[in-house]
């Protein structure tokens, strides 16, 4: 075990009694740790068993059923482990999120690791819970590792390439080095790579630590470094097969079509990503990583200082620099905070820093579970408009309305004229045959060939956001609106659709 780093020892710790004692005084008391785990175990119960699906999570669970070397969108893991989950537990929201469960345990694993380097033994345990608490309060982490969408398996891959990363770095500089962890951090970051391609920052971050240091540089000699490289290389071939069969989708996709997507003035894509940033990262935490980043911690060494810092500002500079043409999520720089979170109750200066995180996270992360389980808030606030939560809570009656209509006209084809639709409806109905057709560019523009479907008909959901001009217009020789909906939750109107019966579909577009 000791080869892999999953050992109760280690050279680097805090074990003087000074640093016990500081740690101790540092680190929550019994009840309040124990409160903090029960709410916070509550909550990211109801993120995976009772919240509702995510129109991705509809959209990557047809991945899995229709498995394939990669996609248009994203690599293949995520497909490939919803085609795993729905082979071994059937189809179903819950089924998928399943999968969701050993990631959030394997983030786990590698906290126990190092709470075992950085504590005494005695305060090991209660350090690992205090961080398991500080990982869950991070709305951040507690809504997207339990969601059946690809970050799950981004956070714990890219975290096991970083922890075995450093760990490799410290045999190193000890002048012993263990390859095998080297060769663990490549197949760990190729998986990371196979499921997002946002795994690019842990490389380029790594990287560019080796280079800015002159007595590393000798590092680029090591015949190792290099077979590494090769490895995680070798790891990508199906996303580079299939895009060279399809003629480079993806790299289409991320080099022009999503560049100014949305976009509005670089002021408010910076203003965003940094609010969004500091509120789902949490504001108290995020002020930890960066004094941290900045300054270190005393019980934190600094080969781990060191990746760490280097991957954040890869990543941000470059989130940044992106926002200066198109808009940013901030989920998309997660990699940047997966190192200082793993050893986040070392760099917490006192328990109040640990409570008011915790409040942070049990009272945003709340609001954020409350929306996806009950209603959404900002449709208590606002009109009924383009957000997932709104068609979350509305795709159960839309489902109903089309199977309704579809059972009335006898259709050929159910479409829709946006891919969330289409994705929430294939996922509460168990069907693959429900298609999207619209100008945005998806996985149903490879699945769906429009010249098997000349002169069928079909029943077509629409609404205000993606309406039915399109299609009017190009794709059918007749249409005729046949329902106008209001979709509710608990009497709160939620979305506002229609149906369409269309006829004569020209075997064309509008894709």
């Amino acid at each position: 075990m000791t080869d892999i780093g999953f050992a109760a020892e280690g050279r680097v710790s805090a074990r003087d009694g000074a640093a016990g004692a500081g740690l101790d005084a540092v680190l929550p008391g019994t009840k309040v740790l124990v409160a903090a785990l029960v709410v916070l175990g509550v909550l990211k119960f109801t993120a995976v068993f009772l919240a509702a699906a995510l129109p991705d999570e509809g959209y990557y669970w047809l991945w899995g059923q229709h498995p394939d070397w990669s996609y248009y969108d994203h690599p293949p893991l995520g497909g490939w482990v919803h085609w795993l989950t729905g082979t071994v537990f059937g189809n179903g929201t819950v089924a998928a999120r399943l999968a969701t469960l050993p990631t959030f345990a394997g983030t786990l694993l590698i906290l126990w690791y190092w709470c075992g380097r950085l504590a005494p033994p005695d305060l090991r345990l209660r350090a690992f819970l205090t961080g398991t608490a500080m990982w869950l309060a991070s709305p951040l982490m507690l809504v997207y590792q339990s969601l059946a969408i690809h970050d799950h398996l981004l956070i714990v891959l890219s975290l096991a390439a970083l922890h075995f990363f450093v760990l490799f770095a410290e045999s190193r500089e000890a002048g012993a080095p263990r390859y095998r962890l080297l060769y663990l951090f490549a197949v760990m970051l190729g998986l990371a790579a196979l499921s997002k391609y946002n795994a690019v920052f842990v490389a380029a971050g790594i990287g560019v630590w080796i280079l800015l240091q002159r007595d590393r540089l000798a590092w680029l000699g090591d015949v190792h470094l290099w077979l590494a490289a090769l490895v995680t290389a070798a790891m990508l071939s199906p996303v580079l097969y299939w895009n060279w069969s399809h003629g480079w989708p993806s790299f289409q996709f991320y080099t022009h079509d999503r560049i100014g997507h949305l976009a509005t003035s670089p002021f408010d894509h910076i203003y965003n990503f940094t609010v969004q940033s500091f509120v789902l990262v949490s504001p108290v935490l995020m002020v930890a990583f960066l004094r941290f980043l900045i300054r270190g911690a005393p019980a934190v060494p600094a080969l781990l200082r060191g990746p760490a810092a280097s991957v954040f500002l890869i990543g941000t500079a470059t989130w940044y620099a992106m926002c200066l043409v198109t808009p940013a999520a901030h989920y998309w720089n997660v990699t940047s905070y997966l190192l200082p979170l793993a050893v986040a109750p070392f760099l917490i200066r006192s328990a109040m820093e640990f409570r008011l995180h915790v409040l942070w996270g049990v009272l945003y992360g709340g609001s954020l579970l409350f929306t996806s389980t009950v209603v959404p808030l900002l449709t208590l606030t606002q009109p009924p408009g383009r957000h997932d939560e709104n068609l979350m809570f509305a795709a159960p009656s839309m489902l109903a309305e089309v199977e309704k209509a579809e059972a009335e006209y006898d259709p050929a084809m159910i479409v829709t004229t946006d891919y969330l639709s289409a994705s929430l409806l294939s996922l509460y109905s168990g069907r693959t045959d429900i298609v999207h057709l619209g100008p945005r560019r998806d996985m149903w523009d490879f699945w769906f060939d429009p010249t098997l479907h000349k002169g069928e008909d079909a029943i077509v959901l629409a609404y205000d956001e993606f309406p039915e001009t399109v299609l009017i217009e190009k794709a059918f020789e007749k249409t005729e609106t046949i329902g106008d909906f209001t979709a509710e939750r608990f009497g709160v109107p939620v979305k506002h659709y229609r149906l369409i019966h269309a006829e004569g579909y020209r075997g064309e577009g509008p894709q």
